[in-house]
């Protein structure tokens, strides 16, 4: 099994970007932001292996599609890319790439991480 190899590496990264604030650089809080998004995504997916309704792969919580446009969202807080990304949430679903719990989750995640380093 891959998934305990791959915890083991990716909760020393994720650690390491939660607790060291390397940048107040903009964009560098910004590229520190979205590799913790995709960590943290990229841990559930291979820890919880979750079916997508299609049966393509275990690999359907959360969404990352879902994760990484509501990140954009959230640091956008532009009323046209929040609109742009429920659009590509709801067409996750409605191709059955995802459940509404993943693109959920993936919404989640996203807000999450822009609250914990925004404080």
């Amino acid at each position: 099994m891959l998934a305990p190899t791959l915890n083991k590496h990716f909760e020393w990264m994720f650690l390491s970007l939660a607790t060291y604030r390397f940048a107040y650089h903009p964009t560098a809080l910004f590229i520190q932001k979205l590799v913790t998004l995709i960590i943290v995504v990229y841990i559930l997916k291979y820890t919880v292996q979750r079916w997508r309704p299609n049966r393509k792969d275990r690999l359907s919580f959360p969404s990352g599609h879902s994760a990484l446009s509501w990140f954009l969202a959230w640091e956008s807080q532009n009323p046209l890319i929040m609109a742009w990304a429920a659009m590509v949430s709801w067409a996750r679903v409605k191709d059955h790439y995802h459940w509404w719990s993943d693109v959920i989750a993936g919404s989640a995640i996203a807000y999450f991480i822009n609250f914990f380093f925004e404080r």
